[in-house]
């Protein structure tokens, strides 16, 4: 009876766990997608100066696009937050964007630790879980 109840606690801890992780990869996935933006938005705004005075795109959602004319390649309009911009120039606004990439970054290796110490937990409570089904049927079988 008791190796029953320890089993099945074995059992829902690798379950809560495997769940941890895959919260874990989730956030990862968002973060990696976010760092792949960013830095192609620095790349739009480096390159955004010999664009001057040329046609580009915009896009407007559902894949839609609507033409535009890029008058001012120095200046970028800067989400500050609860829906209010700022204007600002380009290279703070790369500057900005780099922290925000910095700091994804560092969040991404917490991310890839923690899931590392996830996947070692789970392989250690399915060892110790097979390990008990081993000595369950060995008992049975003495009997």
């Amino acid at each position: 009876m008791v190796e029953e109840s320890n089993r099945v606690s074995i059992d829902e801890e690798i379950e809560y766990t495997r769940n941890l992780l895959s919260s874990v990869s989730s956030q990862l996935d968002r973060i990696q997608m976010a760092m792949a933006e960013i830095v192609t938005t620095i790349d739009v705004l480096t390159n955004l100066k010999s664009a001057a005075a040329s046609e580009g795109k915009i896009s407007i959602g559902s894949g839609l696009f609507v033409r535009a004319e890029i008058k001012d390649p120095d200046t970028v309009i800067f989400p500050i937050g609860s829906g209010v911009f700022t204007d600002e120039k380009s290279e703070a606004a790369i500057e900005k964007l780099n922290a925000n990439l910095k700091e994804l970054s560092a969040s991404s290796e917490t991310l890839r630790l923690r899931r590392k110490e996830l996947e070692g937990r789970i392989n250690a409570l399915g060892t110790i879980y097979n390990q008990m089904l081993q000595q369950q049927s060995g008992t049975q079988q003495n009997v």
